[in-house]
């Protein structure tokens, strides 16, 4: 009877074991090599400094903005969300509703010029459509 007591525990207790390394093996994240490499070049992050981060990132009050898009959180998404996030800014800037223009006529400084409005549409399409290839 002991024995069959004892067997019955050594199989319980290695089912235990078992599962709690598969659990633990799941909440791991899986690294994406190409996800750590993302990096916003300085000509664009200082027009991004200027105009966008002001609301888009994750210090920032303005909520609705920050559930939109958070500059500095763009290195931790999945490649898919990247480019889905990448080609939003491209299409924002296009249409002319970022920044917005109400907040412009408070801040005129942070207003985009056509030339910077252009770089950083390019460089976001550009990025975005990298990822794809």
């Amino acid at each position: 009877m002991t024995k069959i007591l004892l067997i019955s525990l050594v199989v319980f207790l290695g089912f235990v074991f078992i599962k709690a390394s598969l659990y633990q093996t799941q909440e791991q994240p899986i690294a994406n090599p190409q996800q750590e490499a993302f990096a916003i070049p300085q000509n664009i992050q200082d027009i991004v400094d200027n105009s966008c981060i002001g609301c888009h990132k994750s210090d920032s009050k303005n909520d609705k903005a920050k559930k939109k898009l958070m500059f500095d959180k763009l290195n931790e998404l999945s490649e898919a969300r990247l480019v889905g996030r990448l080609s939003g800014i491209s299409e924002e800037i296009i249409k002319g509703e970022m920044p917005p223009k109400k907040v412009v006529a408070d801040h005129p400084e942070i207003a985009l010029s056509a030339e910077n409005a252009k770089t950083l549409s390019e460089w976001a399409l550009n990025t975005a459509n990298s990822y794809l290839k």
